[in-house]
């Protein structure tokens, strides 16, 4: 099963970067300390702006990335 996860960043559906697990640590160590990070994807975010993480349910499952 492929795991993936979400840093959310805003209030709206789209405000999030989709994560591999590789990059939690990355994704956690940058919320805890309000560093910058780059994602393997090429994503990069302020620990700051990091709202939560969460699973990203959408692509475990094979959903829409809209699909609530």
């Amino acid at each position: 099963m492929k795991k993936s996860f979400k840093v959310v960043h805003g209030f709206k559906r789209d405000e999030y970067i989709a994560i591999p697990k590789k990059d939690l640590p990355k994704a956690y160590y940058s919320f805890l300390t309000e560093e910058k990070v780059v994602f393997s994807n090429g994503s990069a975010i302020r620990g700051r702006d990091i709202m939560r993480i969460e699973p990203n349910w959408n692509e475990v499952m094979g959903g829409n990335a809209d699909h609530i």
